[in-house]
Formats: C-alpha cells, sequence, structure tokens
C-alpha cells in the first residue's frame, strides 16, 4: 500500500478530514488509497491554523506510526487550487474520505511516497 509521512498536526488533520491538501514539491501519479504516517518529527506543532478545529493535547497526538487513510483523487499545481484551506503548493495532493484506523501501526517513515506491506489480516475502515 502506498504510504506519505506527515508531521503532526497535519497528520492528524489529513486523517480527521480537517485537511484536504497535502502540499509536496514534487508531483505524485499514485491515485486511490493512501495511507498517512505520522512522522515522529514534532517540528512542526505550533503551526496549525486558525482554521482548524481544536486539537487533542500534543502528548496525545501518535507519532510515528500509520495513523490512517484518504483516497488521493488528484495532483495539481498550486495555481489551480490556490483558494483551498491549506494549499501553498507547489503541488497539491487533494484527498478524500479520510479515516482513522483503529490502532496505530508503528513504522519507520520514509521521505517521497512509499510502500507498505500490512500485517496479515490489515484493513482499511470504510
Amino acid at each position: 500500500m502506498k504510504v506519505v509521512s506527515v508531521k503532526n498536526p497535519w497528520a492528524f488533520a489529513l486523517v480527521a478530514g480537517w485537511k484536504t491538501v497535502e502540499n509536496r514539491a514534487f508531483p505524485v501519479r499514485h491515485r486511490g488509497p493512501l495511507l498517512i504516517h505520522a512522522s515522529l518529527s514534532r517540528s512542526d506543532l505550533g503551526a496549525e491554523s486558525d482554521r482548524m478545529p481544536a486539537l487533542p493535547p500534543y502528548d496525545e497526538l501518535v507519532y510515528g506510526a500509520i495513523i490512517g487513510a484518504v483516497e488521493l483523487v488528484d495532483c495539481v499545481r498550486l495555481d489551480e487550487v490556490a483558494d483551498l484551506a491549506y494549499a501553498i503548493g507547489p503541488w497539491c495532493w487533494l484527498v478524500a474520505n479520510p479515516r482513522r484506523l483503529p490502532a496505530p501501526h508503528t513504522c519507520r517513515g520514509r521521505l517521497g511516497l512509499w510502500t507498505w506491506t500490512p500485517p496479515p489480516g490489515f484493513r482499511l475502515p470504510h
């Protein structure tokens, strides 16, 4: 399954459905299910937007694990979606159908779009 590592609070916001754009420096061809890995980094804490609903306390966020999934529906340049909340580009990955996993799956993250082999019995929530 395809995965992207994202720093919190943005990883949480993606699987909560508050954020529908993931900003990246590169485009991708992948469309479909995309797992969200909350990276170990805490460097973006405190950077959340005023438009984001209340977050759990930072020490209750999950780090270093796959926490949910979205559907990657498109990948466009910023100028096509500059009016969307959180769109800063240069490439905007547009996501929909967010869902949280019942329990996080601890694993190492990686840069870019990467592939994870789920354990037997793993299923995405609907």
